[in-house]
């Protein structure tokens, strides 16, 4: 009997201590679900650098609106059991200025027209002098003494700066005719300048049909009026030391004539 109320004693004990030992071990574990709510929260706390790279375009910072971060929801078993707290968010520094953005720009000092082109020469360093290629009645092509006055100007329009060439004729004649004559007798001084050696860049051709240097009611003043005038521009210096002239005559001054009827030749067809 005694042997039977050992063993009952030992059994109460026994499932007395396994009740102790796995029924509270069985009642105390929804506890530990906060650690999987934790480890869920850290992947939303990595993210934040992900959105911080995304706003920068070039090297500028552009920060996101700050959003508060959302509680965390307990499990239904894990009343009272403290959340695992979040990492908090700091707005990205703005990015600092460029350096060359906050020094002063100087302004470019003001420059005179005059000394951005030195080589620029005034009209006012030139002097002209005007010489006569004569033409006989009614001719468009040098004679013997026109031939000799080109060659004694052709040496003198090499040194000029500028050549004017200006053809011109008598009262005689028609209009049309007349214009033909002066426009022609330019053309031949102008091409006879060439032949010389005379750069071409430095020719201005003119003509004039009614610009009379004379009266045409004289033998004499006709004779004077079928020439090409010849201007030569150059320092006043160097008019100075042009020598006399001998087949090229100095020009008359002319008389009044209409501006209108003087036509400058912008281009040289021939």
């Amino acid at each position: 009997m005694r042997p039977l109320l050992i063993a009952a004693l030992s059994v109460v004990v026994i499932g007395a201590l396994g009740w102790f030992a796995f029924g509270r071990s069985t009642d105390s574990t929804p506890a530990s679900s906060p650690p999987v709510q934790a480890q869920a929260a850290k992947p939303a706390a990595a993210e934040a650098p992900a959105r911080e790279a995304a706003g920068t375009i070039s090297g500028e910072t552009k920060p996101e609106a700050a959003s508060a971060p959302a509680p965390a929801t307990p499990s239904a078993g894990a009343t009272g059991a403290p959340a695992a707290p979040q990492a908090p968010q700091t707005a990205p520094a703005p990015a600092a200025a460029p350096l060359a953005a906050a020094l002063p720009v100087a302004a470019p000092p003001a420059s005179d027209a005059a000394s951005a082109a030195p080589g620029l020469k005034m009209d006012t360093e030139f002097a002209s002098a005007k010489r006569i290629v004569p033409f006989a009645f009614n001719k468009v092509g040098v004679g013997p003494r026109g031939l000799l006055a080109v060659k004694e100007l052709a040496p003198l329009a090499k040194q000029a700066d500028k050549v004017y060439v200006r053809g011109r004729t008598d009262g005689l004649g028609g209009a049309e005719a007349n214009r033909k004559v002066a426009l022609d007798r330019a053309y031949t001084v102008f091409h006879a300048f060439l032949r010389e050696g005379v750069q071409k860049n430095k020719l201005r051709l003119t003509y004039c049909s009614t610009c009379f240097a004379a009266s045409n009611d004289t033998e004499e003043g006709r004779r004077l009026n079928r020439r090409v005038e010849v201007e030569l521009l150059m320092p006043p210096d160097a008019i100075a030391k042009l020598p006399k002239p001998v087949h090229a005559p100095e020009a008359p001054p002319p008389l009044i004539a209409p501006l209108a009827s003087s036509e400058i030749l912008q281009n040289i067809p021939r």
